[in-house]
């Protein structure tokens, strides 16, 4: 991902992540998240503060993952 030219932006990626198994298919996974992300940068292109919130716990035997930029809408 750092060497994917939509993220040279300084981007500050905070994560609060728990480490939590999970059956999934993890190609598919990454490509859910790598546009999710792809699409945070692009909304922050004109922010003056470029964060990425990632977050992923569990809840009420739920597993959440979150994703929070501070692009513009």
């Amino acid at each position: 991902m750092e060497s994917d030219p939509r993220f040279s932006k300084k981007i500050q990626i905070e994560k609060d992540l728990e480490n939590l198994e999970i059956k999934m298919d993890h190609s598919k996974m990454k490509q859910v998240l790598m546009n999710l992300m792809i699409n945070s940068s692009e909304a922050m292109a004109e922010s003056v503060t470029k964060r990425l919130n990632l977050r992923l716990y569990k809840k009420d035997g739920k597993i959440y993952f979150e994703i929070q930029d501070s692009g513009l809408s």
